[in-house]
């Protein structure tokens, strides 16, 4: 029997009630083979755009491509009405949670409850519903010499997102901001804070509601905010890291909720080690509430080629020019000490989308930074 892999990032815009722009699933077309380091034989992936095509055809009659040996497991990035349907189809009804469940618990609000619980509080981190509100809130951080960080209710990868350093909303930021508030009701406002280390804890979450933890992933972002990267350690998380247990026993709470909730499948939680204005740091233990596939969860995946001194990295890269990324990778694996591999996984075949997926290995935990910096630079330099 065959598991189908669906690459549906863009999920949480459906579970909003709207469609899934062209352009989101342009942007995430590289990233479908995501699911490389956890596929076996006879497994198959369906992109976005191969999803909603599936389901524009008639009477809901199985896909063409649907194997004769029928599919034993539809596993989505996200759980929304499109990757239900399909599973439906495919007669794996079995498989779906409650989709107001899994709704419920990517929502912002869900954690931000939870924070409330009895976590450590994150100063200057608020909720307005009015553009007046968000004014009053954004000259408040500024004049303590604070940036800040706009999040919407539903929104993952930095989307729905904007951060700034000045109090003014122009019409852009308003205009944006305008349209979340339709739509959820409230904005969350948070300080833009000094990151230390972002993690990913990664579980999994039985239908009887018990929990098991996967592993715990080093997150990498971009500046604005973006999914960059994930690395992994089969020594575990270190450095700056030495209260992990600390961060677990504020977790295991939370995640023994979600599993009073129905909810079944994957969880990722993000959390960050932050340094506060007095110079200590401080741990953030509900960043992101994410029930769904995560690129850390993936990266777990890869740990066999991983010695136990080394280190290795998932880069999420946009390439300057689609040509010669294989060639670049291949050459830069000889140039830089300590890479036992650098491959490009995501997408199959030609490199034809405009940003992928890199596997990263050494054999050194202190060659991952510098190697990681000199790949991006150069595969993102390509026909620049």
């Amino acid at each position: 029997m065959t598991r189908l892999f669906v690459s549906n990032f863009g999920f949480e815009i459906e579970l909003q009630g709207k469609a899934i722009p062209a352009s989101v699933m342009h942007s995430t077309k590289g990233l479908a083979e995501c699911w490389q380091p956890i596929f076996e034989d006879g497994d198959r992936v369906l992109a976005e755009d191969q999803l909603a095509g599936t389901l524009s055809g008639k009477g809901g009659a199985p896909p063409p491509w649907l194997p004769d040996t029928g599919i034993s497991q539809v596993i989505p990035w996200g759980w929304n009405h499109s990757s239900a349907q399909l599973a439906r189809i495919v007669g794996c009804a079995a498989d779906i949670p409650d989709l107001d469940v899994v709704k419920t618990l990517n929502r912002r609000r869900w954690a931000w409850g939870e924070a409330a619980r009895g976590l450590p509080a994150l100063e200057g981190a608020d909720v307005v519903s009015g553009i007046d509100e968000l004014r009053d809130k954004l000259a408040a951080a500024t004049s303590q010499g604070q940036g800040w960080i706009l999040k919407g209710d539903l929104g993952m990868a930095g989307r729905q997102q904007r951060r700034g350093r000045e109090a003014v909303v122009d019409d852009s930021l308003g205009g944006w901001a305008q349209g979340r508030l339709r739509i959820d009701g409230v904005l969350f406002v948070e300080p833009w804070l000094d990151a230390l280390e972002e993690f990913g804890v990664q579980f999994h979450v039985e239908r009887n509601g018990t929990f098991r933890l996967c592993g715990v992933t080093q997150l990498l972002s971009t500046s604005d905010g973006r999914y960059r990267g994930t690395r992994i350690r089969p020594a575990g998380v270190r450095g700056a890291v030495e209260e992990l247990g600390t961060l677990l026993s504020m977790l295991e709470p939370v995640v023994t909720r979600i599993g009073e909730t129905g909810y079944f499948g994957p969880l990722g939680i993000d959390a960050m080690l932050y340094r506060d204005p007095a110079g200590e740091a401080r741990w953030r233990p509900l960043q992101d509430v994410n029930a769904r596939f995560t690129m850390g969860r993936l990266a777990l995946g890869w740990l066999d080629r991983v010695a136990t001194t080394g280190a290795a990295t998932v880069l999420q890269v946009r390439w300057g020019h689609t040509e010669g990324v294989d060639d670049r990778l291949r050459d830069l694996a000889d140039e830089i000490p300590g890479i036992r591999q650098l491959v490009r996984y995501s997408p199959r075949g030609p490199a034809v989308a405009p940003a992928g997926l890199i596997l990263l290995v050494v054999d050194c935990e202190r060659e991952l930074a510098p190697a990681e910096a000199r790949v991006i630079e150069a595969v993102e330099d390509l026909g620049a």
